[in-house]
């Protein structure tokens, strides 16, 4: 079942979008630890990390690239939004919290506003947790502590992941590397339940990070950084009513031998649904969504930087359900946003619509048209960037503005699952980051265009063997058009597969999976052309012993082949973060 993709539940065969499902179960048999890594092996996604364990570089956090478009995913946990500034930490959102996370990739602005571009991934926690204790020990130094306890109301979640000493983590000119010292990752949840319907949650992220270059093998530079985030909501779901209320608070505090800045994002509001039957052959959904959004960037090399800035956004929208017959059904859609109160004086406003048609051959296999238009407002990181590079305001920035355009087939036969589904993309006035003649980085409006196609396999062979493989090929492109230079280039991967299989015997299971993406580009603003990235593939293998049925053993090894693929979009030919070598992770978890 899937609710984010229409907001409304439906089975995915019955979904006209390509939508995915993880749940708690493939997330763990994948051997992903957190919310980032169970998406980063999903088909359609490139993974953009920069120190192991997927710590951010100052402000260079994890970005989730959806069908090779950047600052395009609206990210949300139980319905509630949590990117601030086109940023999001969700490494820190432990395995052992989420229920199952629906992605729905393609244009999400109808229903969800800005930023849901190019998809949207739901991110659901458990409103109830099973009462256990997990300790890991690995290689590198790794160190990872969850705790569980709870009942039918109550819910408490505390993990912390830890890394050690990991040398030549990223290359970053010649002859000089950068080495992680030691990171963290540490999450407390607490959640309570009203009722079946309506529950609150609180969760606090903390992230730290300390690094160190090296050029020529003596100490260049050192940088200790810190990301602290709140996450405060209040969900209720009933029948024909749903609403949400969040509170999302970011810090983020790097110092070093090079640079000193202080961020701090805060984000409030509410979001109300409600659905109306019409007849037995229409569904209306109704609602309207209003967000608070605060920025203040602090210091800059220690002087005072841009300061606080805010504004208010609000949408309203509307999505029919229409049902013409047992076959056949389509839905249409349309969207107000607008915003005040801008810092800058400026303000902005969009108008999107979308329409979807979906026939049923039979209960169990679809055919489905979609076209949906999609926005992603300006951010006051974008018009008023601060860094130690030096940087020039853009407060006239544009939206973004695209159109989505899908056809797909899904069908489920016996043990069988297939997906497939043909896109494409047009976005104009793209945000993307630009050097100047004077070397200095601005924001600026340019183009981005898609068109690929993509299928995905998943077979339940048996009651103990399962496999699953998806490819996808695409030729995403942006186009720029400055003193730099012009026209259409390559960026990320032009094709992409990945696969995992699945043993289950008795008392023991294992999972073996890959994501391999090909013909890779970057496109950075400091070069004049793109150029060409070898592949990278991603690997894992667990292994997982359950004597009884209170204790479990589990062995987690990452990137079997060893490669030292670079798994971020540089900025110079050569540079980037590198794939940690073979890193394992040797766990026991005890059921109370």
């Amino acid at each position: 079942m899937v609710v984010t993709a229409t907001r409304t539940e439906k089975r995915d065969v019955d979904v006209p979008a390509s939508t995915e499902i993880i749940t708690y179960e493939d997330i763990v048999d994948s051997g992903s630890v957190n919310a980032m890594e169970a998406v980063s092996k999903m088909l359609g996604v490139d993974y953009n990390t920069y120190l192991p364990g997927g710590s951010a570089q100052t402000s260079m956090t994890n970005e989730i690239n959806v069908r090779g478009f950047s600052y395009g995913t609206l990210i949300l946990v139980n319905g509630n939004p949590i990117n601030l500034n086109n940023t999001y930490v969700i490494d820190a959102i432990p395995a052992e919290a989420i229920e199952r996370i629906e992605v729905v990739k393609g244009g999400g602005s109808v229903l969800y506003g800005s930023e849901a571009q190019s998809g949207v991934i739901n991110i659901i926690t458990k409103k109830k947790v099973s009462n256990k204790v997990r300790v890991g020990f690995g290689n590198y130094k790794q160190q990872q502590y969850n705790v569980a306890v709870g009942n039918d109301k109550l819910k408490i979640n505390y993990d912390l992941k830890k890394w050690g000493y990991v040398k030549e983590a990223r290359y970053t000119a010649a002859n000089t590397y950068t080495n992680l010292k030691e990171s963290s990752n540490e999450n407390i949840g607490i959640g309570y339940n009203f009722n079946d319907q309506l529950n609150f949650e609180y969760n606090h992220l903390d992230t730290e990070v300390s690094y160190e270059s090296l050029k020529k093998g003596r100490l260049n530079s050192f940088t200790d950084s810190s990301n602290k985030q709140d996450l405060i909501q209040l969900n209720y779901n009933g029948n024909k009513t749903k609403g949400h209320a969040w509170f999302n608070k970011t810090k983020l505090d790097y110092d070093g031998s090079s640079a000193r800045n202080l961020f701090e994002n805060e984000s409030f509001g509410a979001d109300l649904q409600q659905n109306i039957e019409l007849n037995n052959k229409s569904l209306l959904t109704v609602g309207g969504v209003y967000k608070r959004e605060v920025y203040n960037s602090k210091l800059k090399k220690g002087k005072p930087s841009i300061g606080k800035k805010a504004r208010n956004q609000m949408g309203l929208f509307a999505q029919l359900d229409y049902k013409f017959n047992d076959k056949d059904n389509v839905i249409i859609g349309g969207r107000g946003t607008w915003t005040s109160s801008e810092s800058n004086g400026q303000s902005y406003d969009n108008f999107s619509t979308s329409a979807q048609y979906i026939h049923k051959f039979d209960q169990d296999k679809s055919f489905y048209v979609s076209v949906a238009e999609s926005f992603v407002m300006p951010s006051f990181k974008q018009m008023f960037p601060s860094s130690w590079v030096e940087t020039k305001p853009n407060p006239d920035l544009k939206p973004q503005e695209g159109i989505n355009y899908e056809m797909g087939y899904k069908e489920i036969s016996g043990n069988h699952a297939w997906k497939v589904a043909l896109f494409h993309m047009d976005i104009k006035d793209n945000i993307s980051a630009t050097l100047n003649k004077d070397d200095t980085y601005e924001y600026s409006n340019q183009d981005f265009k898609n068109t690929g196609f993509e299928a995905s396999l998943r077979v339940d062979a048996s009651e103990k063997f399962d496999y699953d493989l998806g490819l996808l090929v695409h030729n995403p492109k942006y186009k720029w058009d400055t003193d730099i230079r012009n026209g259409w280039h390559n960026k990320f991967g032009k094709y992409q597969i990945t696969g995992g299989v699945g043993y289950k015997i008795d008392k023991f299971r294992a999972k073996l999976t890959g994501s391999y993406i090909g013909d890779r580009y970057s496109s950075p603003s400091t070069m004049s052309y793109s150029y060409k990235l070898k592949p990278y593939f991603l690997t894992s293998l667990t292994a997982t012993y359950s004597p009884d049925n209170n204790s479990e053993v589990s062995l987690l090894i990452n990137n079997l082949l060893n490669r030292s693929d670079i798994l971020s979009y540089s900025n110079k030919v050569g540079f980037g973060s590198l794939y940690t070598p073979t890193n394992f992770m040797l766990s026991y978890t005890y059921r109370f």
